[in-house]
Parts: C-alpha cells; sequence; structure tokens
C-alpha cells in the first residue's frame, strides 16, 4: 500500500493526487513529473517526462511500488520548438522506463490518429497482466532514433509496437 505523501515543491517531485487533483492535468515541458493515483482496488504511477531532468532513483523506486506504472515521454514538437531527440532525456530514467516496460508504444502519427488502437493495445496488455508500459509521443522523423533507444535499453520481454502515420506496425 502506497502512503498518502505529500507533494513536494520541485517538479520532478512526488504529487499525490489527493492533494494536488489539478496537476495530474500538468504536463511539464522540462523535466520528469510523477503522479500517484491510488484507487480502491488498484494504485497507478503515471510518469511524464519531457526533455531535460528525469526522475530520482528514490522516485523510480516509489512508481515501482504501485500496481500499474504508465510513463508518457513528450518527444514531440510544442511551443514551436523542434521535436526533442532521446539525447535530450535524462539518460538513466529512460533506461529505467524502456528496462521495465512490457509495452513500448512510438506514436509518431499525429494526435488524434491510432489513439484508439494505442488504448486498445495497452488497455489489452493490462488485462494480461502487463504492469509497466510506456508511450513515446514523437514525430515520423524522430521514430527511427527513438526504436534504437528502445532497442539499446529494452528488457527481455518488452515488446514494441509503432504507431505511425503509415498505420499500425
Amino acid at each position: 500500500m502506497i502512503r498518502n505523501i505529500p507533494s513536494f515543491s520541485h517538479p520532478c517531485e512526488y504529487q499525490n493526487k489527493g492533494y494536488d487533483a489539478l496537476s495530474a492535468l500538468s504536463f511539464p515541458t522540462s523535466g520528469a513529473r510523477l503522479c500517484s493515483l491510488v484507487g480502491p482496488a488498484k494504485s497507478v504511477a503515471q510518469i511524464f517526462l519531457a526533455p531535460g531532468g528525469g526522475l530520482s532513483t528514490s522516485n523510480r523506486q516509489i512508481a515501482l511500488a504501485h500496481d500499474v506504472v504508465g510513463v508518457n515521454v513528450r518527444a514531440e514538437s510544442y511551443f514551436g520548438q523542434p521535436a526533442p531527440s532521446p539525447r535530450h532525456f535524462h539518460a538513466p530514467t529512460l533506461r529505467w522506463a524502456f528496462s521495465n516496460s512490457r509495452q513500448v508504444a512510438i506514436w509518431s502519427a499525429p494526435y488524434p490518429e491510432c489513439v484508439d488502437e494505442i488504448g486498445r493495445w495497452i488497455c489489452g496488455g493490462a488485462l494480461a497482466a502487463s504492469s509497466f508500459h510506456t508511450t513515446i509521443e514523437t514525430v515520423p522523423s524522430h521514430a527511427a532514433d527513438w526504436a534504437a533507444a528502445v532497442a539499446r535499453w529494452r528488457g527481455m520481454a518488452t515488446e514494441v509496437r509503432f504507431f505511425g502515420p503509415e498505420g499500425v506496425q
């Protein structure tokens, strides 16, 4: 059981949804954010990664204490900036996410294309006991860079799928 921990002021620190429900809607533009969603049956760690800093070792341990862990890597183009590549992210946090994930979705199609397919795949995996998944939101020109980073650091049981403009692969 995850105990209630109050929010920290640093954006990369733990935030408990009992104290700050709106931060679940606040996606970082740099660094990382760990949100804990605790329900009557399961606890979910939702992690948002943007270029820059990552999660501390203790925050990664907190995330793993949850029943389900979801990581969203914000590697799309936003605020007029070019899409970042894996080298713009905190390498230890990416390595941790990819090596622990049972499912990694590399999503290069523009939103909302493929959103239903990704949801079905991740939910299907969760029903089949996949407790850790990562979604990389990127652009088609960087999909190969992300695939190489995932291949370098993925776990033995990690399944990788591409959700791009050409469809699901």
